[in-house]
């Protein structure tokens, strides 16, 4: 593990406190060194994780972060390798045939609080990149930074609080991180694709530039984005309706305030509307 976020076993205790490691498992180091090289290639950017790496004690706040992420990401990956038995201080790793293993459904709870665990995690950390002066000059050139903010959806606990569950889509809706992240680029697609036809590119554009810039929005923009995430997350389920009807209703309430929308409103889309016409004949090319 040299040269890397996770030096040695000591860290990951420290986030997995309930597991005891009473086996030789350095077989698992490549677990680990997988959760790392996931971590850099989805959020941080090979640039930052150098700067990480260079800079550990200057960037301790990020770094207890990413230890945190790896640490839980590299033990789940394990899991299905390990032999772990139920003590009374909580699960242990072992290699003794004397030991009776813990049961399925133990194990199961175990990794269920774990994936909790670092879906936690790996939003907060997103959270603290998106909010931190500090990290922008590296983080915000990145193909990482990119993704992660070119649909308005950046985290997967925003997405649960914006994405209705309906049973009919039950299949596409994410259960974890690992499966949020597949639909960064459908909610791209949604936003620039599907609603910026109908509110335009401009204004779809505008919008992301603010978030990314941590632009105050006012209190029309702020309404109208909440709408828009709403649309972002059903349409990216598969769910044209609700998100159509999400966007309907955001472009009707910015035609009543065209003071508050200037970019919208100065738009080849706008100009071709009829403003006394709220259904908006545009959604027929969605």
């Amino acid at each position: 593990m040299s040269n890397k976020i996770i030096q040695n076993f000591v860290t990951v205790k420290k986030y997995l406190p309930a597991v005891v490691i009473k086996a030789d498992i350095t077989a698992l180091d490549d677990m680990f060194n997988i959760a790392e090289d996931e971590l850099v290639e989805d959020i941080l950017s090979l640039e930052l994780y150098n700067r990480l790496l260079e800079e550990k004690d200057e960037d301790r706040n990020l770094l207890i972060q990413c230890e945190r992420v790896i640490s839980i990401s590299g033990f789940l990956r394990a899991i299905p390798d390990l032999d772990l038995i139920l003590t009374q201080s909580g699960f242990a790793v072992h290699n003794s045939e004397s030991m009776v293993p813990a049961s399925t459904a133990r194990v199961k709870s175990l990794t269920s609080g774990l994936q909790e665990r670092l879906d936690s995690a790996t939003d907060t950390l997103i959270r603290f990149l998106l909010s931190s002066e500090k990290y922008q000059d590296v983080w915000r050139n990145s193909s990482q930074f990119e993704k992660i903010t070119a649909g308005l959806i950046t985290n997967y606990s925003e997405f649960k609080d914006f994405a209705q569950y309906s049973p009919a889509f039950a299949q596409t809706y994410p259960r974890n991180y690992s499966e949020f992240k597949r639909l960064y680029s459908s909610f791209n697609i949604a936003l620039l694709g599907d609603i910026a036809s109908y509110l335009s590119s401009d204004f779809c554009n505008e919008i992301i530039e603010k978030l990314r810039d941590r632009e105050t929005l006012s209190l029309h923009e702020k309404y109208v984005v909440g709408l828009l995430k709403y649309a972002i997350c059903a349409m990216s389920l598969g769910d044209l309706q609700v998100g159509r009807a999400h966007t309907i209703k955001a472009r009707s309430y910015m035609l009543k305030f065209p003071d508050a929308f200037p970019t919208f409103f100065s738009s080849p889309e706008s100009q071709a509307l009829d403003s006394s016409d709220n259904s908006g004949a545009i959604f027929g090319m969605l």
